[in-house]
């Protein structure tokens, strides 16, 4: 995956994505297709710390935090 470098990207990407800004678009697209299989690893092992169950319990603390 190439990215744009932006915070909310980088915190649910982490290490499965590469991060390129206009200047260097091309190079980073070069570099995610011949890192593919890290990447790819990457990203299922990223996936597995996100649920929905987790959604939804940090959304009930963010609720219970701004209602106290």
């Amino acid at each position: 995956m190439v990215a744009n470098p932006d915070p909310a990207l980088k915190e649910v990407a982490g290490d499965a994505a590469l991060y390129a800004d206009s200047g260097n678009l091309a190079e980073t697209i070069r570099r995610a297709i011949a890192e593919r299989g890290r990447l790819v690893a990457a990203g299922f092992a990223r996936a597995t710390g996100f649920s929905w169950d987790e959604t939804a319990r940090l959304t009930l603390d963010a609720y219970r935090t701004a209602l106290a």
